[in-house]
């Protein structure tokens, strides 16, 4: 199996004495859709900074597509693996949506004509081309959240990750920035997240990681969040659609699965 990227045995700790990883070990599939769950302070953000050299392993390493990130390819790595801050004001910084877009490709040293080419492109890839003379700064939080997603498309990696995926968007901000995650899982790009959202792991992510306390507590699929004692332990709640169906023998992943399930059986009841 090719991995997009392999974590072992990292730890972490802040200057301020605050130790935010212990031993973590992880391996991520290429193509796959993994969701790193836990309470606030249990790690994420710190693993997720890992994966593409914004902190380096102080124990352990990570490999991403088999290279070690190190102080070395720091570059090489960072075009490979996007990653998209909680807060987009974070990486937006430019006087116009185009030319923050604009920046990583320029930095890749490539021609004006292929910079321009893959700003246009990432624009109309998250429906935001109207905006593209606009102050960033002047932006609704959904609006920021995708021209920062769409300055990391330009650059074109394979690993795209997303701290905090869904913090401070409205349910319309929500599925907008999942029908992108739709298309770049057509795309077979590798997709990381952490989120407080349990409810949209459970339907959307192929893997499920669950954090506590720097560590992590279990990997599987969305199967791990209808475990009770494990989510109470890591303080997270169980998916609505899993509590409403605990007590029987279905198995629904989202609110349409359980639809179909309820139709059914109300066919089943009115033929009786």
């Amino acid at each position: 199996m090719q991995y997009a990227a392999e974590i072992k045995g990292i730890s972490y700790c802040y200057p301020d004495s605050t130790k935010a990883l212990h031993q973590v070990s992880l391996s991520i599939p290429e193509g796959a859709k993994v969701a790193i769950l836990g309470a606030n302070g249990c790690g994420k953000s710190t693993l997720l900074y890992h994966l593409n050299g914004l902190l380096l392993a102080q124990t352990g390493n990570v490999k991403i597509f088999g290279s070690e990130v190190n102080e070395e390819n720091i570059q090489q790595i960072r075009e490979k693996v996007g990653f998209v801050f909680a807060n987009p004001d974070s990486q937006l910084f430019a006087t116009s949506v185009r030319e923050d877009i604009a920046f990583g490709p320029r930095n890749q040293r490539l021609n004006e004509e292929e910079v321009q080419m893959r700003a246009n492109k990432a624009m109309e890839q998250v429906g935001i081309k109207n905006l593209a003379e606009r102050p960033p700064q002047n932006l609704s939080l959904g609006q920021k959240k995708r021209v920062a997603i769409a300055g990391v498309l330009a650059m074109h990696p394979d690993i795209l990750v997303f701290d905090e995926i869904t913090v401070g968007l409205d349910p319309a901000s929500k599925r907008e920035l999942f029908e992108i995650l739709a298309n770049l899982e057509q795309q077979g790009k590798t997709l990381i997240i952490s989120t407080h959202d349990v409810d949209l792991a459970f339907q959307w992510a192929s893997e499920i990681v669950v954090m506590a306390d720097g560590k992590i507590c279990a990997t599987g699929s969305g199967d791990l969040l209808r475990d009770k004692e494990l989510v109470a332990r890591t303080a997270l709640e169980t998916p609505q659609v899993a509590e409403i169906f605990s007590e029987t023998s279905y198995r629904p992943k989202s609110v349409t699965e359980a639809k179909q399930i309820v139709n059914r059986l109300d066919e089943k009841a009115s033929i009786l």
